[in-house]
Parts: structure tokens; C-alpha cells; sequence
């Protein structure tokens, strides 16, 4: 009977021991309630980004002592909505303000989507715009807040002031407006 100490920069839970000199006889061995501690100093980077790069900022990302609080925030530019936090393609919040314990390196990206924005042109015409560029985003309609039946809209998209312009007319009957990014 026994104790080993052991120490970690980062946590672990299975432990190989190699007995060089056994005494004859002595093939097993006992390991129970493991508890390793990580070492007091350690510290872990957490990376933000925002994704595409115009729709937004971020906070938060920096050198974090082991199990302290983090908190990154998300910020929409003005024609732009935050989506979520991602790492490594997994969806982790939904919310712009991500809260987590410092365990371990972080690489998180806040995902931002364009709005689309609709204005009378015209006594019988629409404008739709959203932020240019908005790479990936096509505008679609429907005539019914549905899931499926989505066309792509084949208006002209011009460029004004910044924003991705496409004007619809006439505005008959029920459309329904969307930026898909497939």
C-alpha cells in the first residue's frame, strides 16, 4: 500500500504504472481514485473571430489562468445579426455573451448574418437590402412563410452606398423575402 503524487499541465484520469524491479510474484496492481490536479500556473489562450470578418467584433479572447471564468462577447455591426459561437464546426451558444470555465485552449468563432432590410421604392415596388459584399447569400422569395417552395429571385442586384440593392415590383399578392446561405 501506497501513495504517488503526480502534477499536470493539463487534466487526466488514466495512469500506466512500470514496475522495473517487481518482486516475484507481484503481477497486479491497484489504481483507485485518481485525482490529478493541473498545476496551479497553467494558463490556456482563448481565440475569437468574427465570421464573415465585416459582420461584426468580438471580446473576450486572451490568456486565462485553469478554471477561471471566461466570457467572449459578440457584437453585430449595424445591417448584420449575430448567429452563434462555434468551435471546430459545433455549435457551443447561441448566445452574443458566452460564459465557460478555462480548461483547456479555445479557437471560437462568432457567426454573423446579413438582414435583410425592406423600403417602399415606389407606389408599387419594394427595395431589398442587405450589407455588401455578403458572400454565399442569395435572395429568395416565396408566397407562403413555409419551408419549402423557396425560388431564388432573379432581379438585378445592384450596388448602393454599401448595400446590395434588388427593387421588386409589382407587389402583388403574398411574398415572403429571405437570405439563404447554402
Amino acid at each position: 500500500m501506497g501513495t504517488l503524487a503526480f502534477h499536470s499541465d493539463t487534466p487526466f484520469n488514466v495512469v500506466r504504472i512500470a514496475i522495473l524491479c517487481a518482486p516475484q510474484g507481484t503481477t497486479d496492481f491497484m489504481v483507485d481514485s485518481i485525482n490529478v490536479p493541473t498545476v496551479a500556473g497553467a494558463s490556456y489562450a482563448v481565440a475569437t473571430s468574427a465570421s464573415p470578418s465585416d459582420g461584426g467584433s468580438t471580446a473576450g479572447g486572451g490568456a486565462y489562468s485553469n478554471g477561471s471564468q471566461v466570457t467572449v462577447v459578440a457584437t453585430a455591426k449595424p445591417g448584420y445579426a449575430f448567429v452563434n459561437w462555434t468551435e471546430g464546426g459545433t455549435v457551443m451558444s447561441s448566445s452574443a455573451s458566452y460564459s465557460f470555465t478555462a480548461s483547456a485552449d479555445r479557437t471560437l468563432g462568432a457567426n454573423f448574418s446579413p438582414r435583410l432590410a425592406v423600403t417602399e421604392s415606389a407606389p408599387d415596388a419594394i427595395a431589398l437590402s442587405w450589407p455588401a459584399p455578403s458572400a454565399g447569400f442569395i435572395l429568395q422569395q416565396n408566397s407562403a412563410c413555409a419551408p419549402t417552395g423557396w425560388v431564388n429571385v432573379t432581379a438585378t442586384v445592384n450596388v448602393v452606398g454599401g448595400q446590395n440593392r434588388v427593387t421588386v415590383s409589382p407587389t402583388v399578392g403574398n411574398r415572403f423575402f429571405r437570405l439563404f446561405h447554402p
